[in-house]
């Protein structure tokens, strides 16, 4: 619909369950690290189409994170106001006894104000992704108190960086945090390996110096405002599309991964998290995976993307040691 409004010329792209499904272990090697965004999965078949066409491609990286595109905006703002900046435990406790949703906030909410981060516990929850309580309870004895020193320093090194006594509101430390960190290190890494492996060339005309440096000092409620995110953005663009063909829910690229560790990839789970494989790297405790596991076979399918990030773990070490 947006094409023939346009009037582009868009190619269409039909992706099969299989062509995903096949192109895990080639994944896996392109990334070449413990590297565990799937969307690099889509990312890499949208790519190969694209290569068949033109050398070089633009992407939208950049747009959520200068406008505030994200839920962890929207959670930053919520968990300083009320009523979670008063009744946060009292809520997430209510929370612990919901489905799987709610279960995945109450997990938000658990954090310890004087020792967590908070910019990064957002991210790390709002990609299903492991506490820092969660790590320290995972990791294996022999690694436990290393572990707990590499957090604490980590998150002193976060405090000074991004000065939590300025006057910077939450949001902006927010995204000022997820562009330092999470951008570099898995979207844009996630763009130009999969652009590179098949030949092309990916620019991101939002990371623009002097673009940036303007939305920047940009107003945060002018990001945000009315309760729509990216208003800047989404304003302007209905001067050229209709706002009924973007104005709707963030929908991201992403795989069916819960499913898929259930159906297809499910030996993937088999091979990687077993017994003896757990056991011979020593990097993790087995009891606490095998409970990990039981509870997201058994519905809490928000869990999918921690045990996806120690398959990826485990079949990364494992190479390591051929």
């Amino acid at each position: 619909m947006i094409a023939k409004h346009i009037g582009t010329n868009h190619h269409e792209f039909v992706v099969s369950v299989k062509d995903a499904i096949d192109l895990i272990e080639t994944f896996f090697e392109v990334y070449d690290e413990p590297y565990t965004d799937t969307s690099g999965i889509p990312t890499m078949l949208v790519s190969k189409l694209a290569s068949k066409h033109v050398k070089v491609v633009l992407s939208g990286e950049g747009g959520d994170e200068l406008f505030f595109g994200y839920g962890t905006h929207n959670w930053a703002k919520r968990l300083n106001a009320f009523p979670f900046s008063v009744f946060r435990s009292p809520i997430r406790t209510i929370l612990t006894c919901g489905n799987s949703r709610s279960k995945r906030v109450a997990q938000l909410l658990d954090f310890n104000e004087h020792s967590d981060f908070l910019p990064e516990h957002i991210y790390s929850q709002e990609q299903y992704l492991f506490s820092n309580k969660e790590i320290v309870e995972l990791v294996s004895d022999e690694l436990r108190k290393e572990t707990l020193k590499n957090i604490a320093q980590r998150n002193e090194e976060l405090e000074k960086l991004f000065n939590i006594n300025d006057s910077c509101l939450p949001e902006e430390r927010q995204a000022n945090y997820e562009l330092k960190f999470p951008f570099q290190d898995d979207l844009l890494t996630k763009v130009d390996r999969a652009t590179m492996f098949h030949s092309i060339e990916a620019r991101v005309p939002f990371l623009d110096n002097n673009f940036a440096e303007y939305v920047f000092s940009v107003s945060s409620d002018i990001k945000i405002k009315n309760g729509i995110n990216k208003y800047p953005l989404k304003k302007i663009l209905a001067n050229y599309v209709p706002e009924e063909l973007f104005m709707r829910p963030k929908k991201g690229f992403s795989i069916p991964l819960a499913k898929w560790l259930k159906a297809d990839w499910k030996y993937l789970l088999n091979r990687y998290l077993d017994e003896k494989t757990i056991r011979h790297a020593g990097l993790v405790k087995f009891e606490v995976v095998k409970k990990l596991i039981q509870r997201f076979l058994s519905g809490e399918d928000y869990l999918y993307n921690r045990i996806w990030c120690l398959i990826v773990l485990h079949r990364w070490y494992e190479r390591q040691q051929w």
